[in-house]
């Protein structure tokens, strides 16, 4: 993410609003990736853990929906210049969920 945000940059697009939250995102990102079950692995097993993970997860589900959001604004205007096209977009959808789909039911 840091080097796409450094390409950004590069473009001549101001990243001094976005940074922030991408910060806060990929923070939430790796933690949630890397530690996040095995650190909270008691609360899992008990039902007011589970529910406050609940509502740690959704917090988080809202983080990345509005760092998307920013970084879309930014990044679309640029990719729409060199080419790329919403059809481009949703077939790139439909591949990426297909291989997820066979990987999940062989």
């Amino acid at each position: 993410m840091g080097r796409l945000l450094q390409e950004v940059k590069d473009e001549g697009h101001p990243t001094k609003t976005v940074n922030p939250l991408l910060s806060v995102a990929r923070q939430k990102r790796n933690w949630l990736t890397h530690s996040y079950f095995s650190q909270l692995s008691v609360e899992l097993t008990m039902q007011t853990g589970r529910s406050q993970m609940i509502t740690e997860l959704q917090a988080m589900i809202e983080i990345f929906r509005q760092a998307t959001t920013k970084f879309d604004n930014i990044t679309m205007p640029i990719a729409r210049r060199y080419g790329y096209t919403d059809e481009m977009g949703a077939k790139a959808m439909v591949e990426l969920l297909a291989e997820m789909n066979s990987k999940q039911n062989p």
